[in-house]
């Protein structure tokens, strides 16, 4: 073959992509990971653009929605392993894993996803029973391993409108702040589920679990990243933990540690944070005896590589027409988002969300059924706003739910 030939023969394998991120206007930074979310909304057969859709980052606060183009970008990740979230209403939702290597240059490479289908999501509904001699009531509440969403455990049930398909793993804990002579908890599972192509858009009811005394021990293992700046995980604040547990990670930021039974909320204080800042929970354990909870990377995230990320544009489409610059939209203030991580709650139940948080759904209504029909919400936390149908903004406002 000649010379001559080679970039002839680039042009034809290039011309047969689908869908490509070649655009002069944009180069992938280190690290960065973009790419096109599509779906098939009106049944044709041909997936569209898909505009409003939550991308979040797994173990992290990071969230934002696609341009009306369908087109994102994700802040810069260092190398390794890192779960990517799509959810748009109760309706669609996405996991996919996505690997950051070093390039030749030693810098951590940019991942061009390409168009990025979105499936219908699938319900899953359960119950769970304490021992006979427990006189708690039922509230505590459920995590799904897999993605890191958690569902509230009321009245000894639970449910998950929105799940991707794939595997998922519940682990389920109550609390009993009133047991005498000190408060217990309750714990139970796995339970383990594979959704498939034939559950979107269907409700699955799990068999019910009964929960047992915690009383065991078991391990909970994550590693410590940072994004948008350098930070020594060895200086980061392990929130959470019992106290007393060393949680001090390894040279590559691995925490893996020994606990009771019974469920925690983890988070990380970088060293710039104030002293006495409450730092937001990035992922909930339900620690099982003898069983590993894996959280797998959690993140401190850097406040201006978000707005870098979500002012990312290849073109003035991507802006809402106003101008893209140098790859960024200039005077573009992108809607909003909750993660697709965030509880959803269901607006006839008070306990739907935690302490500090309220439960918000589009239209304005709250806690109430409307035709007979529960409406879905968001739990926010008191003070923030968010979009979590791509289409109506929600704020927690004082006085609603738990504000």
């Amino acid at each position: 073959m000649t010379d001559r030939a080679l970039p002839f023969l680039a042009a034809l394998l290039l011309a047969g992509c689908s869908y490509s991120f070649s655009n002069p206007a944009e180069d992938l930074r280190a690290g960065q990971v973009a790419g096109r979310v599509l779906a098939d909304r009106l049944a044709s057969g041909t997936p569209s653009a898909f505009g409003g859709v939550s991308v979040s980052l797994k173990g992290s606060t990071f969230s934002q929605v696609t341009h009306d183009t369908g087109r994102f970008t994700l802040l810069p990740l260092p190398p390794g392993r890192h779960t990517l979230l799509f959810r748009s209403s109760a309706v669609w939702a996405l996991e996919r894993d996505v690997d950051i290597g070093f390039g030749r240059d030693g810098q951590p490479e940019g991942v061009a996803l390409g168009d990025v289908v979105l499936r219908y999501s699938a319900a899953v509904a359960g119950t769970a029973t304490l021992p006979p001699a427990a006189t708690s009531a039922i509230e505590g509440v459920v995590v799904d391993e897999g993605t890191g969403q958690t569902a509230v455990l009321s009245g000894g049930a639970f449910r998950f409108p929105a799940l991707n398909l794939g595997v998922h793993a519940f682990k389920i804990a109550v609390r009993d702040p009133f047991a005498l002579p000190q408060p217990v908890q309750f714990v139970g599972g796995p339970i383990l589920l594979t959704l498939g192509d034939a559950d979107q858009q269907l409700e699955k009811l799990l068999a019910p679990l009964p929960l047992h005394l915690a009383a065991g021990q078991g391990r909970i293992r994550f590693r410590i990243a940072s994004v948008g700046l350098p930070v020594d995980p060895a200086a980061v604040t392990v929130t959470g933990l019992p106290v007393g547990t060393p949680a001090a990670p390894d040279s590559n930021g691995d925490v893996d540690v020994t606990v009771p039974e019974g469920v925690y909320g983890i988070g990380l204080v970088p060293p710039a944070t104030a002293t006495g800042a409450s730092p937001p929970v990035l992922a909930t354990a339900v620690v099982l005896d003898g069983l590993l909870a894996d959280l797998g990377t959690l993140y401190v995230v850097l406040d201006s590589a978000v707005v870098a990320a979500q002012a990312s544009c290849v073109s003035d489409q991507d802006c809402a027409g106003t101008p893209c610059t140098t790859g960024l939209c200039s005077s573009w203030n992108p809607p909003p988002a909750a993660p697709a991580d965030t509880p959803w709650c269901d607006t006839g139940t008070a306990t739907a969300c935690s302490v500090g948080q309220a439960c918000q759904v589009p239209g304005g209504f709250t806690g109430a059924c409307l035709g007979g029909v529960v409406r879905l919400g968001t739990c926010l936390q008191c003070g923030t706003c968010c979009t979590p149908d791509g289409i109506s903004t929600l704020c927690a406002v004082p006085g609603a739910g738990g504000c």
